[in-house]
């Protein structure tokens, strides 16, 4: 508090001339009552987006819904904020194109460990796809670097040289428990005793 505004007025003009982009934007809100550092945040942005729109463009990212509410939090802000633009979840197919795209782009790999991949992907409940905590492409990413740590963890105890991702390395994958529970119905937990 109190040197909050002049740390947004520097971020904006180290961004003078290009973009100063703010993923999870809503974060800046936390705590808006006067004397709190967003209570002095927002305001200096507002006014750099303001005196500056012509050489300062500014992009706030986040969820959806999180990001209607921060836009609340200051009236001069979603007054200059003229687009938004919402990305839709990859689909399941595009999911696993991305998965093939990183697998290709490093490394061998058996025919089988796509079908295997591609099952997975597909068999994603509907209701875990579409929650906010499912994090789409991101988890794609964690699969695959995953799977490639199981196969570089294989190979060096066979002590080839060459990593080729097989269907067994994502066998080792699937029994982790934060993957594993993606497409099982998650066990209800109880307290008490069982009758």
């Amino acid at each position: 508090v109190g040197t909050s505004a002049e740390a947004m007025r520097a971020v904006c003009r180290d961004a003078y001339g290009s973009v100063l982009f703010i993923d999870e934007a809503y974060g800046m809100a936390v705590g808006t009552s006067k004397g709190t550092t967003a209570d002095e945040i927002l305001p200096a942005l507002v006014a750099e987006m303001e005196n500056h729109r012509s050489d300062l463009c500014v992009i706030l990212a986040g969820y959806k819904d999180e990001m209607f509410e921060f836009l609340k939090n200051n009236s001069g802000l979603e007054s200059r904020i003229p687009h938004i633009i919402e990305f839709p979840n990859y689909s399941k197919d595009e999911l696993i194109k991305i998965f093939l795209h990183m697998v290709k782009k490093n490394f061998a790999y058996e025919d089988d460990l796509m079908e295997a991949v591609s099952e997975y992907i597909n068999n994603i409940p509907k209701e875990q796809y579409e929650t906010k905590e499912f994090s789409n492409a991101r988890f794609i990413r964690n699969l695959y670097e995953h799977l490639w740590g199981k196969a570089a963890y294989r190979i060096s105890l066979d002590g080839d040289s060459e990593i080729v991702l097989k269907k067994e390395d994502w066998v080792n994958v699937m029994a982790e428990e934060n993957f594993v529970n993606m497409v099982e119905e998650k066990n209800k937990r109880t307290i008490g005793f069982k009758a």
